[in-house]
């Protein structure tokens, strides 16, 4: 505002100048000029008109000069811009390098989970990891039927339920450790392993039969009434199985007082 203000105030000045005189010599009385020389009007004229040249050099160089100024301010404005411009581009290339620093974070740490899940899927579900559990439950089984020999079905069962611990065999050999802990005669152990596939593998063949056990373990150490209420879930959750006849018949000789022996199966 300050350099439009500067350039007016010069233009009016020039202006001033320039009709300043030649009012004065419309104004003039003529006697005047007729008195005038030739010589003194030539003198006259050239002083106006070096005087006017030389304010209109000067007010070239002012203009020059103010010219100058503006084009410095538009360089400055230029550099301002670019070095705008050059911070923008840093930040937006900042916030670019961190949003696939995230990226790729998160691609690692899902890579890592898949890869992980992948393996331990690939642990439990190879063909070889299937034959090897199989092959043990066998073995276990082997040495009750075939052998006779019931330690050792029971350190090889007890090693199949560490081991494997995802088997379809698994509710199975819960079951059978019962069986054989109770043949041994220790009954708290055999109820331990009963009651484990009794909670624990509800869609297990051989709960009802597991159920039916731990029953029968409650009557045969005193606890008839926790036999009966037992006695009674069989009965109830299991109306079409082999399990539940039995259940019945210990049922009612418990109401008469009367005591069924266990004969394993």
């Amino acid at each position: 505002m300050n350099s439009n203000f500067k350039q007016r105030y010069s233009l009016s000045l020039l202006i001033g100048a320039l009709t300043i005189p030649s009012t004065t010599m419309a104004k003039a009385p003529v006697s005047q000029l007729n008195s005038e020389s030739l010589e003194y009007r030539i003198t006259q004229l050239e002083r106006i008109s070096g005087g006017r040249g030389q304010l209109l050099t000067e007010y070239e160089q002012k203009i020059a000069v103010l010219q100058e100024d503006v084009n410095d301010l538009r360089g400055q404005i230029q550099k301002n811009q670019y070095e705008i411009e050059q911070i923008k581009k840093k930040q937006s290339n900042q916030q670019s390098d961190m949003s696939f620093k995230n990226d790729k974070t998160e691609i690692q740490a899902i890579t890592l989970k898949n890869t992980d899940d992948k393996n331990r899927a690939t642990k439990v579900a190879t063909p070889e990891s299937k034959n090897n559990e199989k092959k043990d439950y066998d073995a276990a089984l082997f040495f009750i039927f075939e052998k006779k020999d019931d330690d050792q079905a029971i350190i090889k069962l007890q090693h199949f339920v560490e081991e494997y611990s995802e088997s379809i065999y698994r509710p199975n050999a819960y079951y059978w450790l019962g069986q054989l802990f109770y043949n041994k005669g220790m009954k708290n152990k055999a109820s331990y392993y009963y009651a484990v596939l009794v909670k624990k593998y509800h869609k297990s063949p051989k709960r009802p039969d597991a159920m039916l056990k731990v029953g029968m373990i409650m009557q045969e150490t005193g606890k008839t009434d926790k036999a009966k209420q037992i006695y009674q879930r069989v009965i109830e959750e299991y109306p079409l199985s082999a399990a539940k006849k039995e259940a019945q018949k210990k049922l009612n000789a418990a109401k008469k007082n009367k005591y069924s022996p266990f004969s394993p199966s």
